[in-house]
């Protein structure tokens, strides 16, 4: 063994362990959107969505369908799809071992981390601490991708 050498640099060791990590606890966390609500309302707008279409001509906004009474918990159903197809996924890459499967798999926890880490950062209400601890993820993701581009 190779005194010099960093653990997490064995590829075997460190792609597989993190992408179902990751792949797992996405997946969890967007079935429990659909399926054990409710969700913490600092993170998500819960309730009943009304979509409106904003008027050219004017400053008024009309509903895009009057029949409606609203999308109930559109944010955290469309919060949960995202974060389980993302698991998901993941999942499957650590069964295939191949190059793409590991890239796409970083690819998508990168664009997950970026934006959640962005959103909680730039936009209110804001929680720096959580934003930065999706930096940090992000991080490791990154080195993720760089090590399944390496493969």
């Amino acid at each position: 063994i190779n005194n010099n050498m960093f653990i997490f640099e064995d590829i075997n060791l460190f792609l597989p362990i993190w992408t179902l990590f990751l792949g797992i606890l996405g997946f969890l966390m967007g079935m429990k959107g659909y399926f054990a609500p409710p969700l913490p309302e600092e993170i998500f707008i819960s309730g009943t969505t009304f979509p409106y279409n904003k008027n050219n001509n004017s400053s008024e906004s009309t509903p895009l369908t009057t029949s409606s009474d609203g999308i109930e918990n559109a944010n955290v159903k469309s919060w949960s799809t995202r974060n389980s197809a993302i698991g998901f996924a993941s999942i499957v890459a650590v069964f295939m071992k191949t190059k793409e499967a590991y890239m796409l798999a970083m690819i998508l926890a990168c664009y997950r981390e970026f934006f959640d880490g962005l959103e909680k950062i730039a936009f209110e209400p804001k929680d720096v601490a959580t934003g930065s601890i999706s930096a940090v993820v992000l991080l490791i993701d990154i080195y993720g991708l760089v090590v399944a581009m390496n493969l």
